[in-house]
Parts: structure tokens; sequence; C-alpha cells
């Protein structure tokens, strides 16, 4: 009778053991499937990653040429005013005393500046 009763919970246990087999072999393969998953969608995400990096990358090169010309071009902007500013006036002068120099001393300079341009017409002016 003992011996039936170690024999059936032999049995038992080894039906157990071979269900707890059975569950941990479906989970090991449950846990591979979703660990190649969880490295593919790593694998999408570093992609991702890159194409977005790059994309960044190509906009900000953009926005600094981009930049860089807009700099440029209000620097020759501010060159072409300037000389202006400073070249007419000064041919203006020069003609008068180019005039003067000749012996016409009737001429006349409307003197509007207040830097040194406006102190040598002045000074002509005199």
């Amino acid at each position: 009778r003992q011996l039936e009763t170690s024999l059936m919970a032999y049995r038992t246990t080894l039906q157990n053991f071979k269900a707890a087999t059975g569950t941990i072999v479906q989970a090991r393969k449950e846990m591979t499937t979703q660990g190649q998953d969880i490295v593919k969608i790593s694998e999408d995400m570093y992609k991702l990653q890159l194409d977005r990096r790059d994309q960044e990358s190509a906009q900000a090169r953009t926005t600094q040429i981009v930049c860089t010309l807009l700099a440029i071009i209000l620097g020759i902007i501010a060159a072409v005013i300037i000389t202006r500013q400073i070249t007419r006036p000064l041919q203006e002068t020069l003609a008068v005393v180019d005039r003067i120099a000749s012996g016409d001393l009737t001429q006349t300079l409307a003197v509007t500046r207040r830097d040194e341009l406006g102190v040598l017409q002045q000074g002509i002016q005199r």
C-alpha cells in the first residue's frame, strides 16, 4: 500500500514536472520572441534617431547658410549706403574747390552735415 502511494505521488510529481517543463518551454519561446521584438524596435528607433539627426543637421546647415548670405547682403548694402553718404558730398565739395581754384569765388556750398566732412565744407564756405 505504501508502495502504491509512493508510486502515485511519483506519477503526480512527474506529471506536474512535465506540465511545468511545457510551461517553461512556452515561456522561453515567448521571451525569445519578445526579446527579438525588443531588439527590432530598438534598431528601428536607432535608425529613426539617425534620420532625425541627419534632418536636423541639414536644417541647421541650411539655416546657417541663409543667415550667412543675409549677413553678407546686409553688409554689402550697408557698405554701399555708407560709401554714397561719403562720396557724394565729397564730390560736391571737390567741385566747389575746383571752381574756387579756377578763380570763381562766388560759389556757395550748402552745409548740412555736422561730421568731419561738414567741418571741411564750412571751412571752404568761409
